[in-house]
């Protein structure tokens, strides 16, 4: 029904300006980039292990307990940096207190218009998108389904109700079927667990 994208954003004393400079500068100084996440297993933390992994940078997990300390520790300069929801961060990147890199996710972000996503500039394949969706019982007969899910879209056409989702920052996702919606979640249920086995996340 929803979705939530994420910005890698830096505190503007990284001198990098874009995400080319960004990975040259991580590699000409390992250790020294922090970043910041609501906490392990979230997926800003999983898009920064994304990015580690695609990039062969040495970067450091910061976690915090939940998003603002996160992004206020980014913004103080404690941390350099940060994937942060899209909504947050566009009054911080307007106000010169973050910079923006890139969007996590494959399509823009209305909230960022300006920022391309990080698989245009240079890492190709890399996708992180936070989602919100309606799941049923499995036993739960298919005219039940289609009821509902015809419900579901049709009230997600509601003018005013998008206004309600984007001024939540949350964005309304592409019209897509229940078995559209079944395999969307299979494979990225498989996407982060292959993740997580490749960097031990158990083990941290």
């Amino acid at each position: 029904m929803t979705t939530v994208k994420y910005v890698l954003v830096l505190h503007p004393s990284v001198p990098a300006q874009d995400l080319a400079s960004l990975i040259a500068y991580a590699k000409a100084h390992p250790g020294a980039i922090n970043f910041a996440s609501p906490g392990i297993g979230t997926p800003p933390h999983l898009a920064g292990e994304l990015f580690r992994s695609m990039t062969g940078v040495d970067i450091v997990h910061v976690p915090f307990r939940e998003a603002n300390s996160a992004i206020n520790a980014v913004v103080g300069g404690s941390v350099q940096m940060m994937f942060s929801l899209a909504a947050t961060a566009q009054p911080q990147i307007a106000a010169g207190n973050l910079r923006g890199i890139g969007v996590t996710s494959t399509e823009p972000s209305r909230f960022v218009p300006g920022l391309a996503p990080l698989a245009q500039l240079g890492l190709p394949g890399f996708d992180v998108l936070g989602w919100n969706g309606f799941v049923a019982p499995r036993a739960t007969p298919e005219p039940v389904i289609a009821k509902l899910s015809g419900a579901l879209q049709a009230a997600a056409e509601d003018a005013e109700l998008r206004e309600r989702v984007l001024a939540s920052g949350y964005e309304p996702a592409r019209r897509n079927t229940p078995e559209e919606f079944g395999k969307f979640i299979a494979a990225d249920t498989a996407k982060w667990i292959d993740l997580a086995a490749r960097i031990n996340l158990k083990g941290q």
